[in-house]
């Protein structure tokens, strides 16, 4: 039994979960009843039609105490029901409350982002069989956590950004499959290594690719077809020579390159021709002349050129 509170007389009346409708004792009128607090009414929203009796009360009695434990945060006012949705972010829970979150199996999504959880506490967490968001942006996870993610079989958006989480851990959740988006810190990691192993198809949504610093040569642009999308691509502070730009010619909606401090002489600018409907190209920090950079320009008119 649940308590609700009449909305004839408020009187606090004892019923059935399930039922839409209740016969107050007090003032005899069978009223619609309405939930104590918030975050009962979050945990009947999301469960109390829908609930299987034949569960038990235990269960019911800990899905109750998990929704008292939401209230009691002041999250409650960010539980949507409609969607299945819990979002945490900021609160100060850690693992050790993860088992309570267990409790909601129905949940599709569940923002934890800025909290105290670790890998230790994404076991628990496995019961939501039905996760398809999981935000664990700004948390200590790292790659042993990663492991875990193969039990949530209907994952389809992971946000791991400022988290511990490096190359290792991400591939390993390339074969996930229903995992279509992953959101990552793309300055710390070498995308081309998972980008290699197969990783394309989890940053299609992605307008920005940035590849500085991962040591990339001419060859290792051929990877970059797989990105028809993309808008603007951070090639900064690698080891490319030229040749290798004719692999992104066809990636028609790409708006700016950024190619400063890569390994480009006079001759290689010859290579960038192609690249006339782009809207910035920056070439600073390499040998060019002042002569080759102005015939570039003479090429490319409708492109802004920067030299930094």
């Amino acid at each position: 039994m649940i308590s609700y509170i009449c909305t004839n007389c408020g009187a606090e009346v004892k019923t059935d979960p399930a039922e839409a409708t209740a016969r107050c004792p007090y003032c005899g009128e069978l009223s619609e009843i309405r939930l104590e607090t918030p975050g009962i009414d979050a945990f009947n929203y999301l469960y109390g039609k829908s609930f299987d009796k034949d569960t038990g009360a235990d269960i019911e009695d800990g899905l109750k105490q998990a929704a008292e434990w939401l209230e009691g945060l002041g999250f409650s006012g960010q539980i949507t029901g409609l969607n299945k949705a819990i979002n945490l972010s900021g609160a100060q829970i850690d693992d050790s409350d993860t088992f309570r979150l267990g409790r909601f199996t129905d949940l599709e999504e569940l923002n934890l982002s800025d909290t105290g959880v670790t890998d230790k506490g994404l076991p628990a967490l496995l019961a939501l069989t039905r996760l398809r968001k999981f935000n664990l942006n700004g948390t200590v996870v790292g790659d042993a956590g990663m492991g875990f993610m193969s039990g949530f079989g209907c994952l389809e958006e992971l946000n791991l950004e400022n988290t511990n989480v490096s190359e290792k851990g991400i591939i390993t959740l390339i074969p996930h499959p229903s995992l279509k988006t992953l959101t990552v810190d793309q300055h710390k990691i070498k995308m081309i290594t998972i980008i290699k192993a197969g990783g394309s198809r989890l940053f299609q949504m992605e307008h920005t690719l940035k590849l500085a610093k991962n040591s990339l040569i001419d060859e290792d642009l051929g990877h970059l077809k797989d990105f028809p999308d993309i808008i603007n691509l951070v090639l900064e502070d690698n080891l490319i020579q030229g040749e290798g730009l004719s692999h992104l010619v066809g990636l028609k909606k790409l708006r700016s390159i950024h190619l400063s401090r890569n390994r480009l002489t006079d001759e290689s600018l010859s290579f960038l021709e192609p690249f006339r409907n782009i809207g910035y190209l920056y070439i600073g920090g390499m040998k060019l002349s002042e002569s080759a950079v102005k015939k570039l320009k003479k090429t490319l008119r409708k492109v802004r050129i920067l030299s930094y």
